[in-house]
């Protein structure tokens, strides 16, 4: 450790006087500081008191003041609230006081202490549908108050007039009473009770029967004024905008439905009634103004109703539609009435003419006119191969010179190659087949034999331009001698469907022509060892047979055969096995063949041929294990005789 410094005694005295010094002089200016301080806080504190004393003493004279005033002595400022709820209408039954359907309105406020304080409601239109006179109606629904009855009253005066004129109480509603218009005003009250108090009622508003109610939304102002002690304040007016839509019947829908409406194009110069589609049309295109097909538009809207109105824009490729002068590629065109037909005409444009038509809501399937030229080529074919007296023997279709079919447009006539064997030349065949989409030909048989027939352009060789390949027809007038039946297939899968094929034959063992057989089997027809399906075509348990050729396939009768014959379609038996055809001529066909007989198809069974395919691969296996082992004694003799 460091020893204490050690201080003379001289020194030390020296130090203590002026510490002393020091701290005397200290002593008295910071004496004099905090009694400087303390008087000044304890003269700040008495000021700062008075003033204290003073405010509450004017606060309390301010509240002594302002209780001297009546208390609520006028409608409170922003106690007035109007509640709105949109209501709903429709044409046909709007006008009646209905709390469904009707808009709502409820207006409250907090009446002061005096007597004649009270609020005015009314309702104006601030818009409404073009055309449309209705005005609002009030029906008091219900008075609603928390401290006093409240009453509502109708005045038709002026608003402060209104006051004074049912200050005495008159004219009160009750609830579910008719209110005034849009004209009047309806005063809401509490009894004219002397006691402040909340006032309060609800409306139904609708629209008033009669007056030119349209389809729509009306918008409607509720107008509610305060008046304090029965002196209307300019200051307290509120105000609230509400809503009624009015909705058309559905049956009045102006709006077209696509599955009610329709358009329908028939040939010729007028829409034939009855009409259920489309007829194919063709026609020369040589410009004119003649009509040659007309499209019926028929617009209905959702309820089927023929009230649907909207425009109808109709186009086409080649050629002209429209109605009355007003026809082109491409028109648009009002719908007034109940249909709209649209003329189509040829402007000299060849080809297919497509035809769109569509309205705002609905397009319709496009459509479609064949505007021909000059006959370029025609082709027939055989329809049936054999006829009797009578029947339809080839068929034809003409094409203009861009490959254009003249479909309906066709003129054919038919030119048999021997008149004593077919007489017709220059017959005229049929009418288009829209089916078929040929021109069938009728052709007279006279004997037995052959003919080629011809189809040309005209009804004389001479006049005509353009003529088809001949096609052989044969004329029969045998009789019925035998019959044969057979199967579109050999073979079948299980519930595949499959047609069992019946002709009937002459005594040359040739097909006889269409015709009907009513007992070519015995009555229980063509039986089978197996269940059959379903029948698409036919029933083989009938005696009845008729046979007809069948050029083209159909869902029904899917063999295209120009020999006459019955087609029996049906879907196969489900499990495999050997299908047989069991049946007897009947009294039909001569005692000869008159007979039984089968015939058979297989129905595969794919157990029975995966087995069959294992059983092979089994055999196929076993030989080449024979082979193999063959094999290998035939090396190891060689190895033995190479090592010897």
């Amino acid at each position: 450790m460091t020893p204490e410094k050690q201080v003379s005694p001289a020194i030390r005295i020296l130090r203590g006087e002026r510490d002393a010094s020091a701290r005397a002089t200290h002593l008295e200016a910071a004496t004099r500081k905090f009694l400087v301080t303390t008087n000044e806080r304890k003269y700040m504190s008495t000021k700062t008191n008075f003033k204290r004393i003073a405010l509450v003493a004017v606060a309390a004279l301010g509240l002594g003041v302002l209780s001297s005033v009546p208390t609520n002595a006028a409608i409170t400022t922003g106690s007035i609230i109007i509640t709105t709820v949109d209501g709903t209408g429709s044409v046909s039954t709007v006008g009646n006081s209905d709390s469904r359907t009707a808009a709502s309105l409820t207006v409250s406020a907090l009446k002061g202490a005096v007597a004649r304080d009270s609020v005015t409601v009314s309702v104006i239109v601030k818009s409404r549908p073009t055309g449309s006179t209705a005005v609002p109606h009030l029906l008091l629904k219900d008075t609603l108050t928390s401290t006093a009855a409240t009453s509502a009253r109708a005045t038709s005066d002026s608003r402060t007039g209104q006051v004074r004129a049912t200050a005495d109480g008159t004219g009160v509603l009750a609830p579910n009473d008719t209110a005034v218009g849009s004209t009047g005003v309806v005063v809401v009250d509490s009894n004219y009770a002397t006691t402040a108090a909340y006032t309060a009622a609800t409306f139904l508003v609708y629209l008033e029967s009669g007056s030119g109610i349209l389809a729509g939304t009306y918008t409607f102002t509720a107008i509610v004024n305060a008046f304090d002690n029965g002196a209307e304040n300019a200051t307290k007016v509120t105000t609230k905008d509400f809503s009624i839509v009015v909705t058309a019947p559905a049956a009045d829908s102006k709006v077209a439905n696509s599955a009610n409406s329709t358009a329908i194009m028939s040939q010729g110069a007028s829409w034939v009634a009855g009409t259920l589609s489309d007829s194919t049309v063709a026609v020369s295109a040589t410009a004119s103004t003649d009509v040659a097909a007309v499209v019926r538009v028929i617009l209905k809207n959702a309820s089927g109703s023929t009230a649907a109105k909207e425009s109808v824009t109709a186009t086409i490729s080649a050629g002209t539609i429209g109605n009355g002068s007003n026809k082109g590629r491409s028109v648009v065109l009002a719908y007034s009435s109940t249909s709209l037909d649209l003329e189509i005409s040829p402007d000299g444009t060849s080809g297919t003419a497509v035809i769109t038509i569509s309205t705002p809501s609905v397009k319709f399937a496009n459509k479609s006119v064949t505007f021909y030229g000059t006959g370029a080529k025609i082709t027939a074919g055989s329809y049936s191969s054999v006829i009797g007296a009578s029947g339809i023997g080839v068929w034809g279709t003409e094409f203009d010179s861009l490959g254009n079919d003249l479909a309906g447009g066709t003129d054919l006539y038919a030119f048999s190659s021997d008149t004593t064997v077919i007489s017709s030349y220059g017959a005229a065949c049929g009418a288009y087949d829209t089916t078929l989409k040929v021109v069938p030909c009728t052709l007279t048989g006279v004997k037995a034999g052959t003919a080629n027939i011809t189809l040309r352009d005209a009804s004389t060789v001479a006049a005509s331009t353009i003529s088809s390949a001949a096609i052989p027809v044969r004329v029969s007038f045998g009789v019925a001698t035998s019959y044969k039946v057979t199967t579109s297939a050999a073979s079948y899968a299980p519930g595949q469907p499959g047609v069992i094929l019946v002709s009937v034959l002459d005594a040359d063992g040739k097909v006889m022509p269409a015709g009907t057989y009513s007992n070519l089997f015995t009555s229980t027809g063509i039986s089978t060892n197996m269940t059959m399906g379903t029948a698409i075509n036919g029933t083989l348990s009938s005696a009845s047979v008729t046979t007809a050729s069948n050029p083209v396939a159909s869902a029904t009768k899917p063999v295209v055969t120009t020999d006459p014959v019955m087609q029996y379609y049906y879907y196969m038996p489900t499990t495999g096995g050997t299908l047989t055809f069991s049946y007897k001529g009947g009294s039909s066909v001569p005692a000869a063949a008159q007979v039984s007989g089968t015939t058979s198809a297989t129905i595969t069974d794919n157990a029975a041929a995966a087995l069959a395919a294992v059983t092979a691969l089994a055999t196929t296996v076993a030989s080449l294990k024979t082979l193999i082992t063959t094999l290998t004694n035939l090396v190891l003799k060689i190895q033995k005789k190479v090592k010897a």
